[in-house]
């Protein structure tokens, strides 16, 4: 191997980079591998999918959320709302379900931070569709949908996603492989 550069990526990984190090290195005292780790927010990664092989899904994910917050937005300015209440309580229990289940896996603090606000702006707009069927709380209903908004926004900038930026060999010999020596020069014409 003649480069130090093995890996290196910007997207986000399962596994912390810790355990990769650990892995890779056989012993503590003489390591083999340098490991770079780094933490994204919601929004880069997913600008690093939109520009990697994981596009359609991530426009394909916008898509229904767009979908589904201008739904709970109609519901929620509108007297005529019966489709945008339905669609937006289904978007609703679905994003509620998937960020519940991410905070039940949350393994660090930033983790629970992110994924427990996008759970409480999930809350919150539900909340705000329930609004619309309490006479003395309509008016309440635009207030709790910019708040959930808020809170689903805000999750996505805390920096919760841990990944591996650049992983280099420290114990590479820096002379070339001993065959290298024996090969015989090109002849060059006179």
């Amino acid at each position: 191997m003649t480069s130090d550069k093995v890996f290196q990526d910007n997207h986000q990984w399962s596994i912390p980079a810790s355990s990769v190090s650990d892995l890779l290195n056989e012993s503590k005292s003489d390591p083999k591998f340098k490991v770079t780790s780094g933490c994204e927010t919601g929004v880069s990664n997913y600008i690093n999918r939109l520009h990697g092989d994981d596009r359609r899904t991530a426009i394909a994910e916008t898509l229904v959320n767009l979908g589904g917050l201008c739904s709970i937005a109609g519901a929620a300015m509108s007297s005529t709302n019966g489709p945008l209440i339905r669609a937006g309580a289904l978007y609703v229990a679905g994003k509620t379900f998937q960020d519940g289940k991410a905070l039940y896996a949350s393994t660090n603090k930033r983790d629970v931070l992110a994924n427990g606000l996008a759970v409480a702006g999930d809350a919150t707009l539900a909340a705000s569709l329930a609004a619309r069927y309490i006479p003395a709380a309509k008016k309440l209903s635009p207030v709790l949908l910019g708040l959930g908004a808020s809170l689903k926004a805000g999750a996505e900038f805390v920096p919760n996603h841990y990944t591996i930026q650049h992983i280099e060999r420290t114990n590479l010999d820096p002379r070339p492989p001993f065959l290298d020596s024996l090969k015989t020069p090109p002849k060059t014409v006179a």
